[in-house]
């Protein structure tokens, strides 16, 4: 982690409560430029007024200016094939499904 979030150019937290901790916390460990992105059924960790003056953070979603955090809620599977499909590689995807 010490090496690798330095270096993230894209979080993405996928099928997670994020409700333990540590795991939960590693949202905040990337830079303050990186886009973060939530694939999940729900809203997890979502940063309030508390959380911030808690120094807790989390994502969000809903303040005013913030546009690295972006959640796409729904079926995970779904939502990833979409993605997957958007970004050009659905071939590559389904060969490597196919391979497991």
């Amino acid at each position: 982690m010490k090496s690798d979030y330095p270096q993230c150019d894209l979080l993405i937290v996928i099928g997670t409560s994020l409700k333990v901790q540590p795991f939960a916390s590693l949202v905040e460990n990337v830079g303050d430029d990186c886009p973060r992105l939530l694939i999940n059924r729900e809203e997890v960790h979502v940063a309030s007024g508390v959380s911030n003056f808690l120094g807790l953070g989390g994502f969000a979603f809903n303040l005013e200016g913030n546009v690295r955090d972006v959640k796409a809620l729904g079926d995970c599977q779904e939502i990833v094939k979409q993605l997957v499909e958007l970004i050009g590689w659905k071939e590559e995807f389904e060969e490597m499904m196919k391979e497991n």
